[in-house]
């Protein structure tokens, strides 16, 4: 049973990975834990929405693809009053210095 589940957990993190911008298809599942599950970030809600908030991390435009694709598809929480979900980046703030 627990070869089974680890198997599955393997396949998942290989779709996962071959839906990122970049190229992250065959990574070691140890790097896409490391780099893109269990990120700090906030939690908003709202009268009609639940916005998950992820705090900023280097290789957060891979996820980009992923995101909007999870936000069209428009998931609600019926446990929370049928609020939509929707899970963001946050926009990284200028360099210090006043750079570009």
């Amino acid at each position: 049973m627990l070869g089974w589940l680890a198997a599955l957990v393997y396949n998942a993190i290989a779709d996962f990975a071959k839906g990122l911008q970049g190229d992250y298809a065959g990574a070691f599942v140890s790097t896409m834990r490391r780099t893109f599950f269990n990120r700090p970030g906030r939690l908003y809600l709202t009268p009609e929405a639940l916005i998950v908030q992820l705090d900023p991390f280097a290789e957060q435009q891979a996820l980009l693809p992923l995101l909007d694709a999870f936000n069209a598809r428009n998931h609600r929480l019926p446990w929370s009053e049928n609020r939509r979900l929707v899970i963001c980046l946050t926009p990284r703030g200028r360099p210090p210095g006043g750079g570009p």
